[in-house]
């Protein structure tokens, strides 16, 4: 069984009620961790970015839970520790703008730990200020229980319709590390590589200001997407995750404005043959549509047999996966799907896969704010 988790406001969708919507999966009871890292919070950063950080307790026991903070420099905040017990089956929500030790403009990491035994889940959330629809974005992520020394990224955008992805990736590991990313866009390989990251600390990266991705900007808008792998080195441990927004500019719609979405990078070795997408919507409410990537995590081509919950007629046999390629379908896009449909799409391939689904309101609909989600496929 997976899920996903919706977080949002009561906004209207108008320029002066925006929607602001978050998503992140489910934890799964045996994906529970005794400890966590939270690659991304903020206090009043920039401008107005801030978060808060969901903790659950899935025993059943009061534990007794600590959260300590570096900032982006990797330099420990340890005035700022928050220390509390939390019940069996309850939960505790950190708030850093509640945290007076916490300075104003930060932008850092944290670190979560338990007794060692009681299992735990955690969901992290940040976001913009939302004085207006341009600067609605919720964000929504999934703490790690433990990372790996190279991370899979289905997914990663530069000026794609408006869109810019962000990494932010931190090192969980002892000592410090750098990181090589290669970027795949297109056929095409570019590759970065960061200075020394502090153990603990995260090391934030928006796709604009990468030079090595300069030349995506050369190729057509469509082709603006890609993957990429992310590796530290000298064997260091690392977590990362993936935020995209659209801050606008010119010909991109105003109902994209102050969208944002995170997922979480995927730990090499966790992908499988088959992989789940738990909510992919068209026209959902009339007005919800959405979509998933599939991404060939191994250098030999391949196809995917894909299943459409309840949908038969549209299931989709054979369909070809090229090396290190991927599948991407926009649901309206899919033949046989019906109007009105919310539910569950399922591939099972010939090669090991990762994913990650999302949706948002159509571009035509009128409705202005942060309809947009992104989150992880469930391998199985």
């Amino acid at each position: 069984m997976t899920c996903n988790v919706n977080t949002q406001t009561t906004g209207a969708g108008t320029e002066s009620d925006p929607y602001r919507v978050g998503t992140s999966t489910g934890v799964r009871d045996v994906d529970t961790y005794t400890s966590a890292y939270v690659p991304q919070v903020e206090k009043n950063f920039s401008g107005g970015w801030s978060s808060y950080i969901a903790i659950q307790n899935a025993g059943t026991i009061s534990v007794e839970v600590t959260i300590s903070y570096k900032d982006r420099y990797g330099s420990s905040l340890p005035s700022a520790t928050e220390t509390f017990t939390i019940p069996a089956r309850s939960n505790y929500i950190s708030y850093q703008t509640e945290n007076g030790n916490i300075p104003d403009n930060f932008l850092g990491s944290a670190s979560i730990t338990g007794d060692g035994v009681t299992p735990l889940a955690v969901v992290a959330n940040f976001y913009n200020n939302g004085s207006d629809y341009s600067t609605s974005q919720l964000l929504s992520y999934n703490g790690f229980g433990s990372g790996a020394n190279k991370i899979l990224i289905p997914r990663f955008v530069r000026n794609f319709y408006g869109y810019n992805g962000g990494l932010t990736i931190q090192n969980i590991g002892d000592s410090s590390t750098s990181m090589t990313i290669n970027f795949y866009f297109s056929g095409n390989t570019y590759t970065y590589t960061s200075g020394s990251i502090a153990s603990g600390a995260s090391l934030f990266l928006y796709a604009p200001n990468i030079s090595e991705l300069a030349p995506v900007d050369s190729l057509p808008v469509s082709l603006r997407y890609g993957s990429a792998d992310i590796t530290a080195s000298n064997d260091g441990t690392i977590v990362a995750i993936v935020n995209e927004d659209n801050r606008g500019g010119e010909g991109i719609p105003t109902v994209r404005h102050g969208q944002g979405a995170s997922y979480n990078g995927i730990l090499d070795g966790t992908q499988t043959n088959t992989i789940f997408f738990s909510q992919v919507p068209r026209k959902a409410g009339g007005i919800w549509s959405g979509g998933y990537l599939i991404s060939n995590t191994t250098d030999t081509a391949g196809t995917c047999d894909i299943t459409y919950a309840g949908v038969p007629g549209a299931t989709q046999n054979d369909v070809p996966l090229d090396a290190k390629g991927s599948i991407s379908h926009f649901i309206p896009n899919v033949s046989g799907v019906p109007d009105g449909f919310n539910s569950s799409v399922t591939a099972t391939c010939t090669q090991p896969v990762i994913g990650i689904f999302n949706f948002a309101v159509e571009a035509d609909s009128g409705r202005f704010g942060d309809s947009f989600v992104q989150a992880n496929g469930l391998n199985q």
